[in-house]
């Protein structure tokens, strides 16, 4: 029994009364008599199914795990009754502009072994509380990239940078090398505000032209 209709009027959702849809007089007239499918409206959503209706007469019925698109109130959809119970099948049309929403009520698993997928839309969102992707070779062409991330980690063999200006602006930076740090630049300029240190068992500094240090105060050895 559905203690609660729900009907759709307008963009407002009223309850009209409550209905036992195990009536035998409801179970047993020519609309579940036929195994044929027709087709319904969609007053309201319940539970565990869907509150359909054929002129005035309401009918509970669930929704098909072929039934991908998840019916809405005030969709025309087709049902059919399989052994006393009524099951929609396929959404007819919607005349309310609700997204269609993709319903699955296990995993979903979308396949295309031997060819290729293609997704293509105006605007892509994605939400999940965790996403895994394993991807032999990814190729991504765009103009503009903008993350927010509390924390990102990359473990990898090699990594290769190649633009035309890097920028980075952090409030502490920390490099830990086991082995050589090479850097060939035309020019470099280090500007410290505050102290510069350099620390080495041996350091070499070699110019063709000329070494010069400037300071008030200049201490060796």
């Amino acid at each position: 029994m559905i203690s609660i209709l729900k009907n759709l009027t307008g963009d407002n959702m009223t309850v009209i009364g409550s209905i036992q849809l195990s009536n035998p007089a409801l179970a047993g007239s020519s609309l579940f008599n036929s195994t044929q499918p027709s087709a319904y409206e969609v007053r309201a959503r319940t539970a565990d199914g869907i509150m359909l209706a054929q002129g005035e007469v309401p009918f509970f019925a669930k929704i098909a795990l072929s039934c991908l698109i998840e019916p809405e109130p005030g969709d025309r959809v087709l049902a059919s009754p399989i052994d006393g119970t009524l099951w929609v099948t396929t959404i007819l049309s919607r005349s309310s502009e609700l997204p269609l929403k993709l319903l699955a009520a296990t995993n979903l698993h979308i396949a295309a072994p031997n060819g290729t997928l293609t997704l293509s839309a105006n605007s892509l969102a994605i939400q999940a509380s965790r996403t895994r992707l394993l991807l032999d070779d990814v190729l991504h062409i765009g103009r503009v990239v903008t993350a927010h991330i509390g924390t990102l980690k990359l473990f990898g063999s090699l990594l290769e940078t190649l633009v035309e200006r890097v920028l980075l602006q952090a409030k502490r930076s920390f490099r830990l090398l086991e082995e050589t740090d090479h850097l060939r630049a035309n020019n470099i300029d280090y500007n410290a505000t505050s102290s510069m240190s350099l620390l080495a068992e041996n350091t070499f500094i070699t110019a063709e032209n000329t070494v010069r240090v400037d300071a008030n105060q200049i201490h060796m050895g």
